[in-house]
């Protein structure tokens, strides 16, 4: 059953379309639910580690279950973060804006110790990390919007916008 799945805060996708929830709800309408998620049980509830997009596609057009394959709990929850970014990114291409939210979470929650540490266990580096933290300066809201452009999710574009909303700096702005 739909209410004794949980999502996992550590996905490494943090934002889905609308398009795409309903999408796939409606291929699960028409066609059944053609590939499980996976996840793992932990206090009577199911935790996924693969299939958020068709847990929520199944909520949006009122399905009642879906069909889960129970694997064992990933050893750490750095190991729970890097799995489901792997998978993510053999499937699609991972935004900077799930990105930014996750690392964010990661390095907030003590995951991983540093951008450091994140960036080379995902084999980016510490500057790149940065770059892509600086993104959680556009709020929320704006960031879910501009995810339904798949150009303002690219890290360039992402990483201008966020300029926008970062805080007055008298002494920079004295240079300039």
């Amino acid at each position: 059953p739909l209410s004794e799945i949980r999502e996992n805060n550590l996905n490494a996708r943090a934002y889905y379309t609308g398009i795409d929830v309903e999408k796939i709800g409606q291929s699960m309408l028409e066609n059944g639910q053609e590939v499980p998620a996976r996840g793992y049980v932990e206090q009577h509830r199911v935790i996924l580690i693969d299939g958020q997009k068709r847990w929520r596609g199944a909520n949006a057009v009122g399905l009642k279950t879906l069909r889960v394959e129970i694997s064992d709990k990933p050893e750490s929850e750095r190991e729970a973060y890097l799995e489901s970014r792997r998978i993510n990114l053999e499937r699609s291409e991972q935004t900077a804006l799930d990105d930014a939210v996750r690392f964010k979470y990661l390095i907030d929650n003590k995951v991983f110790p540093g951008q450091v540490e994140l960036g080379g266990a995902i084999g980016i580096d510490q500057s790149a990390v940065s770059k892509i933290l600086s993104i959680n300066m556009i709020p929320d809201r704006v960031k879910r919007r501009m995810q339904d452009y798949p150009q303002l999710s690219q890290l360039r574009v992402a990483c201008a916008i966020a300029q926008i909303y970062r805080p007055a700096d008298p002494q920079r702005d004295a240079d300039a």
